[in-house]
């Protein structure tokens, strides 16, 4: 029973990895038709201390603990990485949500080992 019962969740764990490997295979293709006309680049290939002009997903958002300085922290994902975005002085701001899809530029910088643009420009897209 023990045998079935980790086989079982091991497939499972399989059909994870299998529907992951599939999300992030969509996610590069969509991303990557809709920033073709927009001059963008996979966050795979940014490059420290270089502008760089992405497209992707609001994968997380993290919110500054009371008493430390005001930030909006979000994760953008577009299938091939992520970066961690950051605009200082801001604890939300309208439309910036997980799911949602947006193109960002900005100059990267590395920040504790993490690809991270600051205050980048964005414009929020369309939500189907």
């Amino acid at each position: 029973m023990l045998r079935e019962w980790i086989s079982s969740i091991r497939a499972r764990v399989q059909s994870g990895r299998q529907h992951d490997e599939h999300h992030d295979e969509v996610q590069r293709e969509v991303i990557g038709a809709q920033g073709q006309s927009r001059g963008t680049i996979p966050i795979s290939q940014v490059e420290f201390r270089e502008r760089a002009t992405l497209i992707g997903s609001i994968q997380s958002l993290t919110f500054s603990p009371p008493g430390a300085s005001l930030a909006l922290t979000a994760t953008l994902y577009d299938g091939t990485g992520t970066i961690r975005l950051i605009w200082m002085g801001r604890a939300e701001i309208a439309g910036i949500v997980p799911g949602a899809q947006l193109v960002v530029s900005g100059v990267v910088a590395k920040l504790d080992g993490v690809a991270t643009i600051i205050n980048p420009r964005y414009d929020l897209l369309p939500t189907d």
